[in-house]
């Protein structure tokens, strides 16, 4: 046989609905009659239950903005922890920087002025070689 859990699910959802909102009228009831007993307008009776279901759902509203911006505040914080980089600054350029333009240093053709990438896609080329032939 089949269960039929989401018909059990269904019936418990509307159960404990019949069973809160029982609970509210009884509440409504009782601080109407406490109203009308002290001498007090009846719309100050039918006043406490709406306030406090309306505080309860404004408390959990802020309890659900606060846990998930703890939440989006320590993702950011391990996200940021996960992408730390140690390094001098020296080694960040000399690494990660490849070198371009024109520039003193040492390439296939010995030390000298040389214009291009260092390593990389395009030729490098030195210039300083008619300097040599005159």
């Amino acid at each position: 046989m089949m269960k039929h859990t989401a018909y059990e699910r269904g019936a418990q959802a509307a159960g404990l609905y019949k069973k809160l909102t029982k609970t509210m009228r009884l509440s409504n009831d009782a601080c109407i009659s406490w109203a009308q007993k002290n001498g007090l307008p009846n719309i100050l009776g039918r006043l406490p239950v709406p306030i406090a279901i309306f505080c309860l759902l404004i408390t959990a509203l802020l309890c659900g903005v606060v846990i998930g911006s703890i939440v989006v505040v320590a993702a950011m914080f391990i996200y940021m922890l996960c992408n730390i980089t140690i390094s001098g600054e020296d080694d960040y350029n000399s690494e990660h920087n490849p070198s371009y333009g024109t520039e003193w240093r040492n390439g296939s053709e010995g030390t000298g002025i040389y214009t291009g990438p260092e390593h990389g896609p395009g030729p490098s080329y030195r210039v300083d070689n008619d300097d040599d032939e005159d």
